[in-house]
Parts: C-alpha cells; sequence; structure tokens
C-alpha cells in the first residue's frame, strides 16, 4: 500500500465504534490517530529513498499497528495506549519468519534508536544487493 492510503486507513479507524471486532473492539481516541499518524510520517521520512510498502492495522483495544516492508523484513510498531511502542522485526521471506527483534513498552527515545539502527541495517544489505 502506498503511505497515503495507509494514512488514510488509520483515519478511518476513526469509524470503528465499540464492538466492531465481534464485540470485542473498542472505539479509537482520536488522540491515538493522531498519534499514529505523527509516528507513521516520522518513520516514513526516515526511510526517503528506500524502496518499502506500508500497512496498518487496528487492534481490538484501540491501539495503531504500523508496518512496513523492506526487501525481505518487515518492520511493525504498535502505537500502545500508555504512550509506549512495542517494536517488532522478522524476515520474512524464509518459511519459518524468524523473529529478529522484539521488544515492548519501549520509550518514543529508544524506538527511534532502534529504527536508526534498522535503518543503517537495511542501508548495509542494500549495497551488497
Amino acid at each position: 500500500m502506498d503511505t497515503s492510503k495507509t494514512i488514510d486507513k488509520i483515519k478511518s479507524f476513526r469509524e470503528l465504534n465499540d464492538g466492531w471486532d465481534y464485540t470485542r473492539g473498542v472505539r479509537f481516541e482520536e488522540s491515538m490517530i493522531e498519534k499514529s499518524i505523527k509516528l507513521f510520517n516520522k518513520i516514513n521520512n526516515k526511510f526517503e529513498g528506500f524502496d518499502f510498502k506500508t500497512d496498518c492495522f487496528p487492534t481490538d483495544d484501540g491501539e495503531v499497528l504500523i508496518v512496513f516492508l523492506f526487501l525481505t523484513y518487515s518492520l511493525e510498531i504498535i502505537i500502545e495506549n500508555n504512550n509506549l511502542f512495542t517494536y517488532y522485526i522478522e524476515e520474512y521471506n524464509k518459511d519459518d519468519a524468524p523473529q529478529i527483534e522484539y521488544f515492548e513498552d519501549l520509550s518514543m527515545e529508544v524506538l527511534n534508536h532502534k529504527i536508526n539502527n534498522f535503518k543503517k541495517l537495511l542501508g548495509k544489505i542494500r549495497r551488497i544487493i
């Protein structure tokens, strides 16, 4: 999905009412929508010049999962309700899709550091291929 469609999809989460996920889903707070778009744009800008696709998904507890697909890697970030983040990277070209990194409850500062390290890894891989 291109980035503008991903932003539109995040905005569409405003339309989800309580019970949207087989009675479990909660309505999204406007602040969550805005934080998600802001973080999405920040990460999107950070990877300018890289070839990637994006997507996003609502969670039934009102959090947002944003996904960036690079080469054979998936970077997934959950914007949590407690203003922290879950960070997950996997290599998805293999049958067993090994997890490379998984961290929960990260601050913005730590998340930013992890994303910068991932960007460096992708830069090295890109120079190899």
